[in-house]
């Protein structure tokens, strides 16, 4: 048997298995201060808000809903909290042997068969999934310890034993004190979640959330201890990732939040295990501007993603995008915002103040913003060279409060809002003057967009860039602008 027919043996069987064919998620330029995520060999954006419920929980058994909903719309981002055990969810991962009673050594077929179709479905929609593998506020949180299966008193696991009382916070340290049993029960979970995703091509992993929660009482967490812990996770789900996938890496990341203390957060984003810079937001940990993470990625070297809505740092981040108690209009220059600043993965905090919070969601009319998504997914998907686009260029003069430019030698973006929290700002026509573009002399075509108009584009001329610099004649707008420049 020829390698031609091989490969054509594997593209058949990848296909009857409704496996995907090709790299799926990778960082590409790694190392580089232009590090970007792909998809299958495309420049990816993922933006949206939690889908998480319909994993867990009866009241959302018809889980396509969701999925139909946001493909619609060009929404492709869903944020899991997997191994969250508690007693309120209505499916868990692990055998039920009692009321409030477990063993974590035998995993509920059911919940994974649920967990496995859903997955599969979110790919078929183009949704990709932020996997959360340990969230510490499911697991050793004082104010979620009473309800977690991970305590002693809903498991018939003696691994779990030293956990009780207030040493819950241990459950970090099982690696560093030779927990052995409680670590092959979390490496056991680890390899779970990797068998069954590890042929997709919409996934990447978070090892935790919210590890450190400073934001409501810190733990006397070891972190030289919790670090050990980190390593072999990322250890693990490598080797496991490797054995079900050769040839293929995983994309994995460590949420950053609360890791206040020096040199946490620069251990994380250095570390070689590592290949995002991830940082969740609260209502009391800091918002990094959109200058910060810019330092941080040319520092680094690795895509960011700033999940949980993040806020506005045109006023110190005092407004926390929340998908539904947010003005659409806000939301939508935070997602433009953090497209121009290079973030891929643009994560929108989903809350309903409605009763049965945070789960009876309707999938059908969330706002506005429903709209003003498919213009920012037509308007990607005219990007050609995004690889290459750099933080070159500045607009010497022209409208909004905010300014952005990016430009590679074919291509160029500029962007224009008005201040975050202000809504209905109106811009009079006007001279756009571009300098110190990476672009190179000639002709351009120039696509003027505007992100709240039905279909987006409004206007399309040539202009000719010399030395770095261009002018371009602007229409009135509301609130915010993009230009588009490309080769003719």
């Amino acid at each position: 048997m020829n390698k031609l027919t091989i490969m054509l043996l594997a593209l058949v069987l990848c296909l009857l298995h409704g496996v995907a064919f090709g790299q799926g998620l990778e960082v590409r330029k790694q190392g580089t201060k232009l590090a970007y995520l792909a998809r299958n060999g495309k420049p990816l954006l993922a933006f949206g808000c939690h889908l998480e419920h319909m994993f867990v929980k009866d009241n959302q058994p018809d889980y396509t809903v969701w999925s139909d909903w946001a493909q619609a719309h060009g929404i492709n981002h869903c944020r899991v909290r997997v191994i969250q055990p508690t007693l309120r969810d209505t499916h868990k991962p692990y055998q039920s042997i009692g009321k409030n009673q477990y063993d974590l050594t035998r995993f509920d077929p059911k919940f994974w068969e649920r967990f496995r179709a859903i997955c599969v479905n979110l790919r078929d929609h183009g949704i990709v999934m932020h996997l959360l593998m340990f969230p510490h506020n499911g697991h050793v949180r004082s104010q979620n310890w009473r309800e977690s299966l991970f305590n002693p008193d809903h498991n018939i696991n003696a691994e779990t034993d030293h956990l009780g009382g207030s040493n819950h916070y241990e459950f970090w340290h099982s690696v560093a004190d030779g927990q052995t049993g409680l670590w092959e029960i979390q490496r056991a979970a680890i390899e779970k979640i990797v068998e069954l995703t590890a042929d997709l091509d919409n996934v990447y992993y978070d090892l935790s959330h919210e590890f450190r929660n400073d934001c409501c009482g810190a733990e006397p967490t070891d972190w030289n201890k919790a670090k050990l812990f980190f390593e072999a996770a990322a250890g693990a789900l490598r080797a496991k990732y490797d054995e079900l996938q050769p040839g293929k890496s995983p994309v994995i990341g460590l949420d950053a939040e609360h890791f206040a203390k020096a040199g946490q957060r620069g251990w994380n984003f250095s570390h070689p295990a590592f290949d995002l810079m991830i940082l969740g937001n609260s209502g009391k940990s800091p918002v990094p501007s959109v200058d910060t993470v810019i330092a941080w990625r040319e520092q680094y070297k690795k895509p960011f993603l700033l999940q949980e809505g993040g806020a506005d740092d045109d006023r110190g981040g005092k407004i926390f995008i929340s998908y539904h108690d947010t003005a659409p209009t806000i939301i939508r220059k935070y997602v433009w915002k953090w497209v121009m600043a290079k973030n891929q993965l643009i994560d929108i905090y989903q809350k309903s103040h409605d009763k049965g919070y945070p789960d009876n969601y309707n999938p059908s009319g969330h706002s506005r913003f429903e709209r003003d998504a498919v213009v920012l997914r037509a308007f990607w998907n005219t990007l050609t060279d995004y690889g290459n686009l750099d933080y070159s260029g500045r607009i010497a003069s022209g409208p909004g409060f905010r300014k952005m430019v990016l430009s590679s030698k074919k291509e160029a973006i500029a962007y224009m809002a008005s201040e975050m929290g202000q809504i209905g700002t109106e811009y009079d026509a006007q001279v756009l003057n571009l300098t110190d573009l990476a672009l190179l002399d000639g002709s351009y075509t120039v696509d003027i967009w505007k992100p709240d108009a039905s279909g987006g584009l409004v206007k399309t001329v040539g202009s000719v860039v010399k030395k770095g610099s261009v002018s371009i004649r602007l229409p009135l707008f509301t609130d915010d602008l993009a230009v588009h420049l490309y080769r003719s």
